[in-house]
């Protein structure tokens, strides 16, 4: 009945103004929580109406929908209108003036970008990105405003979302001018390349059709020298292997892309990257190497126990046997095994502790040699944790 009486053209305005209040809007608003499609259809076609007709109730309409937006967004309640919500903005932002006004840009970034951190993104994010893309046809300088604001929240283990995010910085990358895309573009390509090389088939196989589209693969194409070493990485590991057909091809396909397009380009991310891969590996072992000097250290802590601490130790254990461990005897020993894991000297006159760790750790070395333990074993060797 309501809604034959809204959509009449018989209807006066300013008297329907003192009846349709904001008293009254607010509680027409609070409906949208229902349940019933049937009713928040209804109540989607109502407000769109009023919104039309009453336009002094506008303003107040948009501010009761960005409170209903925070209050689902920062106090975690449950709301089944976002959707029907959404679309009516749609339709809002369609009829801005432009230049868009600062309430407009300000109701952007304060109600419709944090949307994006909801956790049923799902069942509204189809309305949240047509609205998100009117807003950047109004005014593209908001394109980079949304690619950043995606970077910043998003999502680490929930690959539906990384799905969804990467379709709208697609659509949002149409928007953006060849200048303004360099303010993005690394770290942009990093979170590409992250995708790229995740285990998810489908997030890897997003990120790589993402390549299907012209404008985007020739913003990429145009700055390559900067950004195929930030993705070169992933991709080079998919081409040569993965679990799934489909991104192996497609990893494969791109490579050789780049490889027709700038074959020395491609051949130096090679080099770089197989150095890069023997640097990654001498770490790792050094940090094994560290980690195996620790555990000796530690060991002998454990040696140098007084007989009640042994006695306690071994009825603790109940006779279980333990592996025999050579330990450190002296300070010239202790240098070697320092020094083969590349710890250096300290300066003279230096602020480091070290013999005196040891002595309170009880470590088996004579108090003669702490000193020159002392000028010997590094400082960082205290805070290193491999």
């Amino acid at each position: 009945i309501f809604l034959r009486f809204i959509v009449s053209q018989d209807i006066d305005a300013k008297v329907a103004v003192q009846y349709i209040n904001q008293s009254f809007l607010a509680r027409l608003l609070d409906l949208f929580q229902s349940e019933d499609p049937r009713e928040r259809d209804y109540l989607k076609t109502i407000l769109h109406r009023i919104y039309g007709k009453l336009m002094p109730m506008r303003q107040f309409i948009r501010r009761y929908i960005k409170n209903i937006f925070c209050t689902f967004i920062f106090e975690g309640g449950q709301h089944s209108g976002i959707a029907e919500l959404l679309e009516i903005l749609g339709a809002i932002i369609n009829g801005f003036v432009l230049p868009l006004k600062d309430e407009h840009k300000l109701f952007f970034s304060e109600a419709l970008l944090p949307l994006h951190k909801a956790a049923t993104l799902s069942a509204f994010h189809s309305q949240l990105a047509y609205c998100t893309s009117q807003y950047v046809d109004a005014d593209p300088d908001l394109a980079v405003t949304v690619i950043k604001y995606l970077l910043k929240v998003w999502p680490v283990s929930r690959a539906s979302k990384e799905i969804l995010f990467l379709t709208e910085i697609e659509d949002i990358v149409d928007a953006v001018q060849p200048k303004v895309f360099v303010t993005v573009m690394k770290p942009l390509l990093r979170k590409v390349a992250h995708c790229i090389a995740s285990e998810h088939f489908q997030v890897a196989e997003r990120s790589l059709l993402m390549w299907n589209n012209e404008y985007f693969s020739a913003l990429v194409a145009q700055n390559r020298a900067e950004l195929l070493p930030i993705f070169f990485g992933a991709l080079y590991k998919n081409s040569k292997a993965h679990w799934n057909p489909g991104v192996h091809g497609l990893s494969y396909n791109l490579l050789n892309h780049y490889m027709d397009l700038d074959p020395i380009l491609v051949d130096r991310c090679t080099k770089n990257l197989s150095l890069a891969t023997v640097e990654r590996q001498e770490r790792m072992n050094m940090q094994a190497r560290r980690w195996h000097l620790v555990e000796r250290l530690a060991g002998c802590n454990a040696v140098a126990m007084d007989v009640d601490e042994k006695n306690r130790y071994n009825e603790g254990i109940e006779g279980k046997e333990v592996a025999a461990v050579h330990y450190p005897s002296n300070v010239s020993e202790l240098k070697e095994e320092l020094a083969h894991v590349g710890l250096s000297p300290i300066k003279a006159g230096g602020k480091a502790s070290n013999a005196k760790l040891l002595e309170k750790a009880r470590l088996p070395i004579h108090p003669d040699n702490l000193n020159e333990l002392n000028a010997f074993v590094s400082p960082s060797m205290n805070d290193n944790r491999g």
